[in-house]
């Protein structure tokens, strides 16, 4: 059997749009979110939980599914969980820890809803599964 610390972890890169956001997270005018432990195997974001968050990846790995499919592996710089703020109010998708990791929470409300939408429509990635 394989020993799970030799495997080798690789992840989409993050975008400019979301190293723009993870400034305005980590350096914006309000109180600087506070960082969170993450241990490898634990859920971050529940798909259809309620919710009105979003989640920055800091440092880690994380995997994104949706009923019960894969759909991509997200590393530090990731911002997920927008897509509940703009539709419905629901997680559409599953967040876990790959490694264990750091995130901070932040309100979606306070961010730009324009960016929250460029943001949704690159990660609608279980329309883009067949």
């Amino acid at each position: 059997m394989a020993r799970r610390e030799n495997e080798v972890l690789a992840a989409e890169a993050e975008t400019p749009l979301e190293r723009r956001l993870s400034l305005a997270i980590m350096r914006g005018g309000g109180p600087r979110p506070r960082a969170v432990q993450i241990k490898a195997g634990d859920t971050i974001l529940a798909e259809g939980e309620t919710a009105n968050e979003i989640v920055l990846v800091l440092d880690g790995m994380v995997e994104v599914e949706a009923g019960g499919t894969t759909l991509a592996r997200l590393g530090p710089g990731a911002v997920l969980g927008e897509r509940a703020w703009l539709e419905q109010g629901r997680r559409t998708a599953t967040v876990r820890a790959v490694a264990d990791c750091r995130i901070v929470s932040y309100p979606a409300a306070d961010l730009s809803p324009e960016d929250l939408r460029e943001l949704a429509t690159g990660h609608h990635r279980e329309d883009q599964q067949e």
